[in-house]
């Protein structure tokens, strides 16, 4: 059996504040204003099936789907 490390599917406290930080910076960009960026962050989103996108910033998953919506918005494409 693994223990609780990286290779086990735990989540890392110092890999997921570093994940916040990136979707936080890429989203006051994207939006132009810290507190817009934190609005949507804290807002249940249709595109994510009703979840907060910060809710999903917990493993690297969740962070690739809320940065891809992210890169998608900022593009204009809002499917």
């Amino acid at each position: 059996m693994e223990g609780p490390d990286s290779q086990s599917g735990k989540t890392d406290p110092s890999g997921n504040l570093i994940r916040v930080l990136e979707i936080k910076t890429l989203a006051d960009r994207v939006f132009g204003d810290e507190q817009k960026a934190e609005t949507w962050l804290q807002r249940s989103n249709a595109s994510l099936s009703g979840q907060k996108p910060a809710d999903l910033l917990k493993d690297e998953l969740g962070t690739s789907v809320v940065r891809e919506l992210l890169e998608r918005i900022d593009h204009g494409i809002f499917t």
